[in-house]
């Protein structure tokens, strides 16, 4: 029997396994051209409407900005928005979307970790920044009702950290020392959600636990902040919170990858309600 030669093998493996990669690049290109479908979105390369991009939620499962919310049809819906209202609502987000894209240019060929760190702190205090100049032209767009009832949302999507808010400290009256406390408790957190994440690495406690930790470690967050505040002062940031509000929360968003390929679009799941923290 005539052996094949070890070089004509190794050959041929690589030859099939760069074809392979040829044909899947060549497909990943066909499906980028493609139109999105209507439950859709694009993540990264195509431009959307900015009525239609998804929001990023902060850690701990809150939302508690405008231009984290304004977006939503489910707000828009709660507070009535007018076709005009929405007009003016879309360039303000575009123009916002717009800024926060531009900050991340300055990172670009920074690879010093040092340097990349401090521009990154500037790239937040941009954001920041660029977050209250839309959040003022957002309140500047709607009526007063319509912005009471926002403030309502945002206070129960915010739970015990709006507490730290310097309207709500205002209106409720906080003395400093109740401030102090109060800060000292969201410091504690801080810790703890540290603590908790590192005996998951270190396999002291199951990932499959890591949800119940922190649930109850916020309930307890939540219950501690409270205390601070005097009887009159719970009552009446309960007041403030208005008639409960559920925001709907999209599944998460699952992404696959593979080594080489960015990800372009993602099929957004079936919505599930989401009662917001008191």
């Amino acid at each position: 029997m005539k052996m094949i030669p070890t070089w004509f093998s190794g050959t041929a493996i690589v030859l099939t396994a760069l074809c392979v990669n040829i044909a899947v690049a060549a497909k990943d290109k066909a499906e980028q051209k493609q139109p999105l479908k209507k439950n859709q979105k694009a993540v990264r390369g195509i431009q959307l409407p900015p009525t239609l991009r998804p929001m990023p939620i902060n850690f701990g499962g809150t939302m508690s900005s405008l231009v984290q919310l304004i977006p939503r049809e489910q707000i828009k819906k709660e507070i009535n928005v007018t076709d005009d209202q929405q007009t003016k609502l879309t360039e303000i987000m575009a123009e916002y979307y717009a800024g926060c894209k531009g900050v991340f240019t300055v990172l670009r060929g920074v690879k010093d970790k040092e340097k990349r760190q401090k521009k990154w702190k500037e790239i937040m205090k941009k954001r920041q920044e660029l977050g209250k100049t839309a959040e003022k032209k957002i309140r500047e767009s709607l009526d007063e009702a319509q912005v009471s009832r926002l403030n309502e949302i945002v206070l129960q999507l915010s739970g015990p950290r709006a507490l730290l808010k310097e309207d709500v400290v205002n209106s409720l009256e906080i003395k400093e020392d109740q401030q102090q406390k109060i800060t000292g408790v969201f410091a504690a957190e801080k810790e703890k959600r540290k603590e908790i994440f590192q005996d998951m690495q270190n396999g002291n406690i199951k990932p499959s636990e890591l949800g119940e930790k922190y649930k109850k470690l916020n309930e307890s967050v939540k219950n501690d902040a409270l205390k601070v505040l005097t009887d009159g002062q719970r009552e009446k940031f309960e007041k403030m919170k208005g008639k409960e509000f559920k925001l709907e929360r999209k599944q998460r968003q699952r992404i696959q990858l593979r080594k080489g390929v960015q990800p372009i679009r993602i099929q957004i799941g079936k919505q599930r309600p989401a009662k917001a923290v008191k």
